[in-house]
Order: C-alpha cells, then structure tokens, then sequence
C-alpha cells in the first residue's frame, strides 16, 4: 500500500506494559507466578515531539515509561529510549548483560521513539517512521520477530515492519503490534493461541519467528495488549476481546477453556477506553471511568474484597467512577484515580502495592511516598513505575537488579524517583 503524503498523528496512552493508540490516531496530509505460567499493511509516522522542545529539556523529561521484568524502559521526550535494571538477557539493549541501576541508553534508538513496551525478558518499541524493533529475549519462540535469533544484544527491526505501525506490546513469549488501518499483527509463542493461531497450524514449541496478522483482527482495532500467554484488544467501537490462555478466565467469556481467536468479554460490548493484561488476570476500564477484573485472584489482583478467581469481569472495590488508567503486573494491579493519586492491590511480596508495606491486598490501596502527580501507570512483574506530570518517574517494589532507577538493589515499599529525570 502506499502511503500517499499522509501522516499518522496519535495520541498515546498507556494500557499495561505497552503504550498503545487508543483510537484517537489521524491523518493529516503533509504533516506467572501461577502453576501453569511460563508486514504491516500501509505506512506513516508517527507524530514527532512538538516543536520548540529543546534537545537538553527533551532529554532530561519522559513521555512513556514501561515495567518489565525486573528492569524499565522509557521514552524521553525527545523520542530517546532509555532502560535500566536486570540485564542478563541483554533486555536493555545497550550491548552489554551488565544490569544498570539507572537509566541507560538504548544503542541506536537515540531519537524517533514514538512507543515502547517491556516483555518479561525482551523489550520493543515503535519508531517514529512506524517500525518495529526488538531486542533481549530468552524464550526462543520468535518472539522478536527475527527469524534464527533467539537473542539481541541492540535492536533490530521485526521482519516486515518497517513501516505503518502505531502501537506494540511484548508478553512473556510472543509480542503483538498494532498497525496504523486497526489490525494486529502477533508473532512469537501461541501454544495458548495467544497470536491468534494454533497448533494446527505450525509448530507449537517452536513459535512463529515473523508477524502475521491475527485472526479476525484485520481492522477495526484501537489498542492491543498481551499478558504473559494471553492477549486482548479493544476494537473501535468500544468492545473488549481476547484469545489465549484461559486456564483461570482471564478471556473473560465465562469459561477456562483457551481462544485462539478473539473471544468477546462478557458485559463488555461497548465503553471500553482501556484494557491491561497480567499473568493470569485481566482489567478493563470504562467509559465512565470504572475498573473491572477477571481471571486468577490468589493474591487478591482483581480487587474485589476476596481472593476468589472470577471468569466474568468483576467491580473493583471503590473503582466504580473516574478513574483515568490502569496497569496489571504479573499479580497485582495499579490504577490512577481520578484525583490522580495511585492506588495499587494484588500481591505485595517485594513492596510492589507502593503502601509501605509488604501484605497483600484485595483491596485498592494508596501508594505512598508520591511527591507529584501521576499521568501514567505500568505495572510490572513485581515493581511499579508511574509517569509524573513534571516528566520525571516514580517507582516502587522488587530491585534486586537495579529496576527501580534508583541506584541501589534495594525493594522499596514507598515510591522512590528514578535518578536524574525530575
């Protein structure tokens, strides 16, 4: 397809670990802790930083950050990716298996980062041409869209994306790309069905090492999201689908058996602004500004006052109005309410909940230690970082490897800044 002097103008939002257009794109011419967890049609770009943002002032303020497992990844403002923490897997992409305690430069991604998104063990992101590249990986199941590299030490671009996409989101073994006319492209890991394919198709254990476009999802698609073996959408008008693992209901459709085809969410048809996926659990928020959870709820992740695992979407206590985003980690979940304060529930091991604590909660329960605002969430595998309104980041939770930013190993049960961003 070509792409006839349009531009893809986009407004970002982060939805889980990734940050996704949530059907707000334009254009303008010219211009698992459980038992059980383990090329783009058309063309684009992104929209650049806006003009009159200074190179010093763009360097020293991020627009998106994103936590992965044990380590975070973030875009400046002036569309420079940074990464800091656990390294083993080469998942900062800086060349080196050397964890860093603060942020770090990503080789070759100095500039033109428009989205970023932290896997368990890999990290992509988007360009501003509308690319994808991946780095990291560990699992060997394609997903960094590479064919015959299980790992990268820097990125490189996933075959066949070169152009026309807007959005991205890495899961534990497979990663998913949403492009500029609503489709999803998926690759890496779908013994689950978590790509949109099955085993009958190729072969399970191996994985599909190029992105193919999921089933039924061709068009018609605002954001997409990936948990570690499941993956959820929102389609333009508003309803929640999902495909994958469904061992404990975390598709939602009221059973435990997986989709590998998006499966429509019970009760949620319509008003969905944002959908995130954890391990095993999932949360939707509305129009109205509610947050309803499903799936698996040991450690009280759907934040409903149990620890009951629900196949249907669930109320979270006190969520039911004005809240303005959401995240869920690999078992717990963060929200920002409407008084842009965080509030976080699940499990709370490493200080991941931010209440100064180490119980877990069912229930929503306020971060301290917040010195500004937050403007967006990402809950990770078992630390949490927010975007605050001067730029700068907060984190909390699991930094044996430097995750938090911070420049010590320390958990921190309270929210610490990240070193040198406001």
């Amino acid at each position: 397809m070509i792409n006839h002097g349009y531009q893809v103008v986009c407004s970002w939002v982060l939805v889980g670990a990734a940050l996704v257009a949530l059907g707000s794109c334009r254009k303008s011419q010219g211009e698992s802790d459980s038992e059980d967890s383990g090329a783009a049609d058309g063309g684009g770009v992104v929209e650049s930083p806006p003009a009159g943002v200074g190179t010093e002032s763009a360097a020293a303020k991020f627009k998106a950050i994103s936590a992965g497992n044990g380590f975070t990844c973030a875009v400046t403002v002036g569309g420079s990716a940074k990464c800091w923490g656990w390294n083993e897997f080469r998942q900062l992409g800086d060349d080196t298996i050397v964890e860093k305690h603060v942020p770090t430069q990503v080789e070759g991604l100095e500039s033109n980062v428009a989205a970023i998104s932290s896997g368990v063990y890999h990290t992509c992101v988007v360009t501003t041409e509308g690319a994808v590249m991946c780095w990291g990986g560990a699992r060997g199941y394609g997903e960094l869209g590479s064919p015959g590299k299980d790992s990268q030490f820097v990125p490189e671009q996933v075959v066949g994306l070169k152009s026309g996409m807007v959005g991205v989101a890495g899961g534990d073994s497979h990663t998913c790309g949403l492009t500029f006319h609503g489709g999803v492209m998926c690759w890496g890991r779908y013994v689950y069905g978590q790509t949109g394919w099955t085993t009958e198709v190729y072969s399970a254990w191996r994985g599909l090492h190029y992105p193919r476009l999921a089933r039924g999802l061709n068009t018609g698609v605002s954001s997409v999201v990936t948990g570690s073996n499941h993956t959820c959408v929102i389609t333009t008008s508003g309803a929640a689908k999902c495909f994958g693992k469904n061992l404990w209901g975390q598709i939602g459709d009221g059973g435990n058996i997986g989709r590998s085809v998006p499966t429509q969410v019970t009760g949620l048809e319509y008003d969905v602004v944002s959908v995130t996926a954890g391990d095993e659990h999932t949360c939707a928020l509305t129009k109205a500004g509610a947050v309803l959870c499903w799936g698996w709820n040991k450690y009280g992740q759907l934040g409903d006052g149990t620890t009951k695992s629900r196949k249907v979407p669930t109320e979270v206590v006190g969520m039911t109005s004005g809240v303005k985003a959401i995240s869920a980690g690999l078992n717990h979940t963060c929200a920002i309410a409407s008084d842009n304060r965080v509030k976080c529930w699940g499990r709370n091991e490493f200080g991941q909940l931010g209440d100064g604590g180490e119980e877990n909660s069912s229930e929503p329960t306020q971060v301290v230690g917040m010195d500004a605002f937050a403007v967006a969430i990402s809950a990770g595998q078992s630390h949490t970082c927010a975007l605050t309104e001067e730029g700068g980041a907060r984190c909390w939770g699991w930094n044996q490897y430097g995750g938090l930013g911070d420049d010590t190993t320390e958990n921190r049960s309270r929210a610490v800044k990240v070193v040198g961003y406001p």
